[in-house]
């Protein structure tokens, strides 16, 4: 694929996680992309100019106004990611009607969990979905149960839809020689403090573990207050940061030695890629989608049952007892797996459906 490729961008919130891709799509596949993205006061991120990329906000098109834009650009490629806007379904239904050579492809995070409202979603999918949509693109096993139940075939859903930014989490770690620093242990989680995030469950098991376990271990969290129900305080071995840039964020990961993610609710949890890609061992709920691909218990890390802080207490006790040995043993065991999706798998995934 020589030729400039068009690509178009339906986006809802843009996250930093998108620009290396951008990067790779001009860099390796002379893409000229165009982004319509959602905007609002509560949308925090602004996305980084890169060369060959032109954002444009959801706010400034009505449905009339997206249908010209897309007609005016004519796109080789479409993925719109998910379907949530409305226009921006009808402006794929349109395209699958009327350009047979485009591809438009939807994202799916979405694990199948067989909910009433999934099976209403399946059922529909026939005369709404597929109707839009040329291929899926799925990030995990679970998301490729919930992709087949909506009628897609084998050779419409591609994977990878989802990756950290290897190349700068893979070459970080490689800096620090892949070894944890053990010198001052530390849990480290970065996420909202929101009780879907499991925050509260989290400080209630270091609390016990405090209790019930004489050790020197402390719980760094990064992120931002949410919920005043959920009381994040700062002490002697809680050490509370707020959000910050990547960069800033892997330099404290650095300082720590297991990456907790303890959420309630969480369909994939990107932030698992990312931190098993700077060596960390990992320790997650049961519920997290990326554990299927980026964790295996006992290998790189432990999970600990959905919502139950008896358990997670548990799991924190268990990393306390490793020796340093064991501990980086499971950080190069992460490294190694979160090699299994990279920025130039997610690409290649993309831009299969044009030579399919």
């Amino acid at each position: 694929m020589k030729e400039t490729v068009k690509i178009l961008y339906l986006y809802s919130e843009l996250g930093h996680y998108q620009i290396p891709i951008f990067q790779t799509l001009v860099k390796e596949y002379s893409a000229q992309i165009s982004v319509v993205h959602w905007d609002s006061e509560l949308i925090r991120y602004s996305p980084a100019a890169v060369e060959g990329v032109k954002y444009y906000k959801r706010s400034a098109f009505n449905r009339s106004d997206l249908f010209s834009f897309v007609a005016d650009f004519q796109p080789s490629l479409v993925y719109t990611s998910g379907w949530m806007d409305r226009d921006y379904l009808a402006v794929c239904r349109w395209l699958k009607k009327n350009n047979t050579n485009c591809k438009i492809v939807a994202g799916c995070d979405t694990p199948w969990r067989g909910s009433f409202r999934q099976n209403i979603a399946r059922l529909i999918s026939r005369f709404y979905l597929r109707r839009c949509f040329t291929h899926i693109w799925v990030a995990g096993p679970l998301q490729f149960e919930y992709a087949k139940r909506l009628g897609f075939g084998n050779s419409q859903i591609i994977f990878d839809c989802l990756t950290a930014n290897t190349n700068l989490f893979l070459n970080e770690h490689r800096k620090k020689n892949g070894l944890l620093n053990l010198d001052g242990k530390k849990f480290l989680y970065v996420g909202r403090f929101s009780e879907e995030k499991g925050v509260q469950i989290l400080l209630e098991a270091f609390s016990k573990l405090e209790r019930e376990l004489k050790h020197d271990w402390k719980l760094v969290l990064v992120g931002q207050q949410e919920h005043d129900k959920i009381k994040v305080v700062a002490s002697e071995k809680i050490i509370v940061k707020p959000f910050l840039p990547a960069e800033q964020i892997i330099e404290i990961a650095n300082g720590c030695s297991v990456f907790i993610l303890p959420s309630i609710s969480e369909s994939w949890g990107l932030v698992l890629h990312e931190f098993a890609a700077l060596g960390l061992p990992l320790l997650t709920s049961d519920i997290c989608g990326a554990n299927f691909t980026f964790l295996i218990p006992g290998y790189n890390g432990l999970k600990f049952k959905n919502g139950d802080m008896e358990d997670l207490a548990d799991k924190l006790k268990k990393f306390v007892e490793l020796s340093d040995l064991e501990l980086n043993r499971m950080g190069q065991n992460s490294e190694k797996i979160s090699r299994r999706i990279s920025v130039d798998t997610t690409v290649g995934n993309l831009v299969s459906v044009l030579v399919n």
